[in-house]
């Protein structure tokens, strides 16, 4: 009966040891990632040869990770284009996240390439519109990317600015705080400040606020490392720390006049008459 016994539990634990070499010792199974899926937008703010493309991947995001995207602008026309860009996270409801609010100065026959990254919350989870809009053209499109897993799901369709154009106030007008940046911004791509401007002299010295709707002054002052006006490359100069004041006037978003020192037209490039 003992060895009866004995056998029964032997042939028992071979078993266990069988089950253990066969299945126990496996590797875990490896968490395939979620494969990319590259997009491309290309639009057409203006009639004013001026171009925005906005890249990345509409598949392949994960909550909690770093996620980016690429945004390019082209200006082939013969003036500056600033303005400001706004790149939100929508459902079907409205705005989830925003993902970047800037200011941007690109000069003529300039392409400017802008990296915007965002770390998606962790709630997230599966189609949203990725949607970039600029205020003061009111233009906005709207990508389906996905966070997680792609599914069948139906996605959108995204709110937007011609269906809830409430959902975008700002799209009609500028903040204060906004278009002191896009004038400081101004003055440091200029040719007198990109040239020898020192930066950390750049500062506003005083804002005035002419009586016109969305309009305002801003008087910006810094120095030079030499004399003179607009881009003096081949130039002889001398080395002497010059200061310089530029009163900015920007109404609906956009720079009107720009006079640097009472006597040098930034945007024109020329002196005064």
């Amino acid at each position: 009966m003992k060895n009866r016994v004995i056998l029964i539990v032997l042939a028992t634990l071979l078993l266990i040891a069988t089950w253990v070499v066969a299945y126990g010792c496996q590797p875990a199974p490896v968490e395939k990632p979620i494969p990319p899926d590259p997009f491309t937008t290309t639009w057409y703010p203006s009639e004013e040869q001026r171009t925005v493309t906005f890249s990345g991947d509409s598949a392949g995001h994960v909550a909690g990770e770093i996620a980016e995207f690429k945004l390019k602008l082209d200006n082939d026309s013969s003036e500056p284009w600033q303005g400001k860009y706004v790149v939100q996270l929508l459902d079907r409801n409205g705005i989830v996240m925003e993902i970047a609010r800037e200011t941007f100065y690109v000069p003529s026959s300039v392409e400017q390439e802008i990296v915007v990254q965002v770390e998606f919350n962790s709630e997230l989870y599966g189609p949203y519109g990725l949607s970039l809009y600029i205020p003061t053209r009111e233009t906005q499109s709207i990508e389906t990317i996905w966070i997680g897993e792609k599914t069948p799901v139906s996605a959108g369709p995204w709110p937007s600015i011609a269906t809830r154009p409430w959902l975008w106030p700002e799209s009609t007008e500028f903040s204060e705080e906004t278009t002191q940046q896009l004038a400081e911004d101004f003055v440091r791509h200029s040719p007198t400040f990109a040239f020898d401007g020192i930066e950390d002299t750049l500062k506003l010295e005083e804002t005035l606020y002419p009586d016109i709707e969305n309009a305002w002054q801003f008087v910006i002052q810094f120095e030079s490392r030499h004399a003179g006006y607009g881009d003096r490359t081949g130039q002889m100069l001398s080395q002497v720390i010059t200061p310089h004041e530029a009163v900015i006037t920007v109404e609906q978003g956009k720079v009107i006049s720009a006079i640097m020192d009472g006597k040098w037209d930034i945007l024109r490039q020329s002196m005064l008459d």
